[in-house]
């Protein structure tokens, strides 16, 4: 007879959580906790996030530069060579592309009607708006007819949230000019024909603007 004396190494548990799952494309960050373990020994690790980067620490966070639907894995190793991996999906949902438009950002107050434009899109979904008009007025409609009570410069917001809880805005500035407001004087209104001689002087003004007549 012979004996001979095998070993047979243990395998890893792979084992991880993600803190979110999915996450929005703005300020995603990713964090994932290796849980995996082994009766004895030790364990390296090497992570795939999917999107062609990798990490060997052992609890990473990651951050993606698209949205879409990414496959992570973990790889685990034994120190005597036995491999075992885990897989995941996470999923990063798009942002919205807010674009507002404006027909003219500057008109005068009393001659003004101006009409913003909702044109922002997402690559899937639906969106949510709400314009913000910078007078305490608010409105949801994708174009919008506006006339504003006093003159100055308004900021403009549009937000946009979409079905997934993604948001994101843009802004506009809109500038409504004072109207100027008409005076005339005539040295004397009632004149002879004969040598009459009339000097007008316009003291007409206008906040914050030049006047030309």
């Amino acid at each position: 007879t012979i004996m001979k004396t095998v070993d047979v190494h243990p395998m890893p548990a792979v084992s991880f959580a993600i803190n979110d799952s999915a996450q929005c494309l703005f300020q995603n960050n990713f964090l994932f906790s290796n849980n995996s373990y082994i009766p004895y020994g030790t364990l390296s690790h090497l992570w795939k996030f999917g999107d062609g980067k990798s990490s060997f620490q052992n609890n990473p966070t990651h951050s993606y530069d698209s949205n879409g639907t990414f496959t992570n894995t973990l790889i685990v190793q034994s120190q005597n060579g036995c491999v075992d991996s885990l897989k995941n999906s996470i999923i990063v949902h798009p942002m919205p592309m807010v674009r507002p438009y404006l027909n003219n950002n500057s008109q005068c107050i009393n001659q003004q009607k101006f009409e913003f434009t909702d044109s922002s899109t997402i690559v899937t979904g639906n969106l949510t708006r709400l314009w913000k008009f910078g007078d305490s007025t608010v409105s949801t409609a994708a174009v919008v007819y506006k006339n504003y009570t006093y003159p100055g410069i308004k900021s403009i917001r549009l937000i946009q949230v979409s079905d997934m809880g993604c948001a994101d805005s843009a802004f506009l500035q809109a500038e409504v000019f004072h109207k100027p407001y008409p005076s005339v004087k005539v040295n004397d209104n009632d004149q002879c024909l004969s040598g009459n001689l009339f000097t007008f002087l316009s003291n007409s003004s206008v906040n914050n603007a030049t006047l030309s007549h």
